[in-house]
């Protein structure tokens, strides 16, 4: 297996970008042809099928990661194991389907299309696989071909989109249509490419994995939960209180507020594997990401508010111009959000993610707490601002435990170092040109 490299985040920005470049035009053609209630309705089922991975997650992902980074797990055995979680989830979900899909569809999407509800649902089964077979993959050193499939299938998304918007024919069940299919694509090839991982130590089968896994990665996961509950309880609150049309507005100041991550979300996809193989010299890496991203994350956010003022009224319509103000507020917890990444996942990949934990449930706390106030008196903005001012809770308590546990100081963390920007830019390019699995 070869050593992990932190340049090998080269691999996973590089994704991260044509992501969301690619899920511009794709929110441009669903907006344009679904409208603000389609295009939240479409953004809850992709939303429900989201909050059902991470749940049922149960820390897998980062088990698989760790262990892959190790070299102490085939790949035979961690797709036996994905697949086993896969089906028994879908089957619980059915169930609840069963029991409340009908509700959901009526009460939530406001349709009586129950079958979508349904397609949601089994999204869920390859969706789950994706996610963890696609964190064995990065942890094994595959790198770039994990980031090859994510651009791959986002670009499939943009294509079927395309052809059947311009045959006019792009209705919120063929959308649904488009992105099962999409899911059920990417998941097939991940674990192609995982049934190649071949252990490198002593890897004691599916059993022991099974144990290790669950043992390793449960508190991981429940932090994972509650932080991805307070990033997307809003979503929730907003279409509870408001329907799905404020949903669909909100949807694209979230998308744009996003853009400003692909940096920190490439940087920290490598440096959990990497702080698990060699957590004795990590802490100087977590530091220099720190002080030297928040500083680029910052000229994202100014850029892409820019951008947002010009292209979403002429791109998206009129109608989704509500979407400006609500990312102005969204930016303002962003920006220093891009902090925690690094910092997260120094502690998870040391030791200490039940530090982690605590930081995300007062995220969600403070969350809940401010969208049942503000949402139904400031619809969209309430969203915003009750996601903004959770975000700086968050970097508050993930700061404070950070430097609790590294005695690291605060101008180590976040003062900038010129000089540091220059070796950035070098690396990024010498990364782009040249990296490797």
């Amino acid at each position: 297996m070869p050593r992990l490299r932190i340049r090998s985040a080269s691999w996973l920005l590089l994704a991260q970008v044509a992501t969301k470049v690619l899920s511009l035009p794709v929110g441009i053609i669903l907006a344009r042809s679904l409208g603000p209630a389609g295009k939240g309705s479409l953004s809850i089922l992709q939303l429900v099928a989201g909050t059902s991975i991470v749940i049922f997650d149960f820390g897998l992902s980062a088990s698989l990661t760790y262990y892959a980074a190790r070299g102490e797990a085939h790949g035979r055995d961690a797709i036996r194991l994905v697949l086993s979680i896969a089906l028994a989830v879908v089957s619980c979900l059915a169930l609840l389907y069963l029991l409340f899909g009908q509700w959901f569809a009526l009460s939530v999407l406001h349709t009586d299309q129950q079958v979508l509800v349904l397609v949601a649902v089994l999204a869920v089964g390859p969706g789950l696989v994706g996610s963890l077979t696609q964190s064995f993959v990065i942890g094994s050193g595959s790198v770039r071909r994990a980031s090859m499939v994510t651009m791959g299938t986002l670009l499939f998304q943009l294509v079927a989109y395309a052809a059947v918007w311009a045959l006019h024919l792009l209705t919120l069940p063929i959308a649904v249509g488009i992105w099962f299919g999409a899911t059920v694509i990417e998941a097939s090839v991940l674990l192609a490419l995982a049934s190649r991982v071949k252990a490198v130590a002593v890897a004691p089968g599916l059993g022991a994995l099974i144990a290790r896994s669950w043992r390793l990665g449960m508190v991981m996961w429940i932090a994972g939960t509650v932080g991805f509950a307070a990033n997307r309880v809003d979503m929730y609150l907003l279409a509870f209180f408001k329907g799905t049309g404020p949903v669909g507005i909100y949807s694209i100041a979230v998308t744009f507020a996003e853009l400003v991550f692909f940096i920190p979300t490439a940087l920290n996809g490598v440096m959990f594997p990497k702080t698990a193989a060699e957590r004795e010299t990590v802490l100087p890496l977590t530091l220099r990401v720190c002080r030297t991203v928040w500083p680029l994350v910052a000229l994202c956010a100014a850029g892409v508010f820019g951008a947002a003022v010009l292209l979403v009224p002429f791109m998206y319509g009129a109608m989704f111009a509500g979407a400006i103000p609500a990312l102005a507020v969204l930016l303002v917890g962003t920006v220093p959000l891009s902090l925690t990444g690094a910092m997260a996942t120094y502690l998870a990949g040391t030791g200490h993610a039940r530090d982690w934990t605590i930081a995300a449930a007062g995220n969600l706390t403070v969350n809940v707490l401010l969208n049942l106030t503000l949402i139904p008196r400031f619809s969209i903005l309430g969203a915003a601002a009750s996601s903004a001012v959770s975000y700086l809770v968050a970097v508050v308590i993930t700061t404070a435990f950070f430097v609790n546990r590294t005695h690291a100081r605060l101008s180590d963390l976040l003062v900038p170092r010129p000089a540091e920007f220059m070796e950035f830019g070098q690396a990024l390019r010498r990364a782009l040109g040249g990296a490797s699995d």
